[in-house]
């Protein structure tokens, strides 16, 4: 299907979110360049903005035909990018989807390269260490020949052995994506030995 790489990584995050919280309606944050105005695209610094991007889970879809639906829903998203998120989900905070609202989801389809350099200016890629979550959990994807995923996550909130289980689901729900071998609503997040033990 014609559907963008963060579609499918989208696709996957929501229906594990789905799936631990029995929510059919919630929204999840990202991160918008905020660069699609030509007077933007000179400008140097860091213009992007929130952007608010809903979910709809089709129980009796398929796998395949939920990922397009997630894909068109991010492509109208995303004609309302220049509008700030708190008004997007203000009318939101006094109904049930609030309790989803403070998950987010960040991709980067350009990973920096180890020698890349701008004119005579070297660019050097520096690891350090954030120990502050913006969003109580947030998948973060580093998109390449051998893609980077990792969880940040409040500590205070979620236990590490919890969030060490959420990396296995996500990764359970992508290749059930790959296969589109079931139904949405027939999807597990658990493989055979832990049903077993369930």
């Amino acid at each position: 299907q014609k559907c963008s790489p963060f579609s499918v990584y989208f696709s996957a995050w929501a229906l594990v979110l789905h799936k631990l919280s029995a929510k059919n309606h919630f929204v999840i944050a990202t991160v918008d360049a905020n660069r699609r105005h030509p007077q933007l695209q000179s400008c140097v610094g860091f213009i992007a903005n929130t952007l608010a991007l809903p979910v709809d889970i089709q129980a009796g879809a398929t796998l395949g035909q939920q990922v397009k639906s997630f894909h068109q829903s991010i492509q109208q998203a995303h004609q309302f990018a220049d509008v700030p998120f708190e008004l997007i989900v203000g009318p939101l905070l006094s109904s049930d989807v609030a309790t989803l609202l403070e998950v987010a989801i960040h991709y980067v389809d350009a990973p920096l390269e180890s020698n890349y350099r701008v004119g005579n200016l070297k660019v050097e890629k520096l690891n350090l260490s954030n120990n502050h979550a913006k969003y109580p959990l947030s998948l973060n994807i580093v998109d390449g020949d051998r893609p980077e995923l990792s969880l940040q996550y409040d500590e205070h909130q979620y236990p590490k052995a919890f969030i060490q289980h959420i990396g296995h689901y996500f990764t359970r729900v992508l290749q059930a994506i790959a296969e589109d071998a079931t139904e949405v609503a027939k999807l597990s997040l658990f493989n055979n030995e832990e049903m077993h033990s369930l």
